[in-house]
């Protein structure tokens, strides 16, 4: 037998953060039904309201990659996944849907308000069996200030530290030391660099790019015998992540070089190794970088290739650098910002 007061509701499906996700939701969506005075049915059949929950992990539109928030805990911070909790009431006579909304969460609690908020519209069940679903529910959704931090991502506030890609350039005061028996200096030279890092596993991340700068090896001055030539470097590098602040970033890295010389007068070691600091500070859409660095040639170079005494030489290198890096992201979540601003 169908009462017009009645509503059946089976387990919330689907898997969230927890196996207890599932419990916990379906004990307080019954709640809110048994707190208006509704019976619940044991069948779909002998109830005249036909609830549905099911839980999903949240995938990003554009990737298909599992959306993730930030948790802070110091120095560090940990992505936590995202799920979402679609919640269907339909009429069972003629199949309309009276209540269709996703929820957002990360930790099952952090919904309780707004799960009551969605059956706010939901009658008692003395007015709901007078009236008719059709007269004083009409098919509805939460309304969008309400879900201002449970949303989709693209109208949440862009978190830059939630970036897994990150690019940009660079400039740098890169003096040169040669050492033979003697040391010769090349301390005005300007180097370039553009790069990439993938940011992972929470406090790591790995880099790569290409770097331009100039050698000038003296071997003597009184007869002006010397060498210039550009050489071309391929870093990779490995980062520790570190977030003192939320607009900071601290970041000791190393790796390895790979240098090709653009000049045929000069033979240099394939690679090099590489220790440095970065430091970030929010400017802007991006992070504003200071990227300290030291390395050394693993092995001799030699200038004069083409001569008949070539000069070996070992090559040391400083770099004091100052960049710009923005998230694959930043423009866009700026973008909507932008067009979302003047909202109610």
């Amino acid at each position: 037998m169908q009462t017009d007061a009645s509503v059946y509701l089976p387990p919330v499906t689907g898997t969230g953060s927890a196996p207890g996700d599932n419990t916990y939701f379906t004990g307080l969506i019954l709640r809110e039904f048994m707190d208006r005075g509704y019976l619940t049915a044991r069948t779909q059949q002998q109830a005249r309201l036909s609830m549905t929950a099911a839980i999903n992990a949240h995938e990003s539109r554009d990737g298909g990659r599992p959306v993730s928030g930030i948790e802070d805990d110091g120095l560090f911070h940990r992505r936590r996944p995202v799920y979402v909790l679609n919640l269907t009431l339909r009429d069972t006579n003629s199949g309309r849907s009276l209540i269709n909304q996703d929820l957002f969460y990360s930790e099952p609690d952090e919904i309780d308000d707004l799960i009551t908020l969605t059956f706010r519209e939901l009658p008692p069940a003395s007015e709901f069996t007078r009236q008719g679903p059709e007269q004083i529910l009409p098919e509805q959704a939460l309304p969008e200030q309400a879900l201002t931090e449970h949303a989709l991502p693209e109208h949440t506030p862009y978190n830059w530290r939630d970036e897994s890609w990150f690019f940009g350039a660079a400039l740098a005061w890169a003096p040169r030391f040669y050492i033979n028996e003697d040391i010769s200096v090349h301390s005005a030279n300007i180097g370039f660099a553009l790069f990439a890092e993938y940011h992972f596993l929470n406090m790591l991340a790995v880099g790569t790019g290409l770097e331009l700068a100039q050698d000038w090896v003296v071997v003597t001055e009184w007869n002006d015998y010397h060498f210039r030539y550009f050489v071309l470097g391929i870093p990779f590098l490995a980062r520790f992540v570190f977030y003192p602040s939320d607009n900071n970033i601290f970041a000791p890295y190393l790796g390895i070089n790979f240098n090709i010389p653009l000049s045929q007068d000069v033979k240099l070691p394939l690679l090099s190794w590489r220790l440095g600091l970065q430091y970030g500070i929010r400017f802007g859409p991006g992070i504003l970088m200071l990227d300290p660095w030291i390395s050394m040639d693993i092995g001799r170079s030699t200038v004069g290739a083409r001569e008949i005494n070539p000069i070996p030489y070992q090559r040391f290198m400083i770099h004091l650098g100052i960049g710009y890096t923005v998230g694959l992201n930043a423009i866009r979540y700026r973008h909507r910002s932008d067009n979302t601003a003047g909202r109610p």
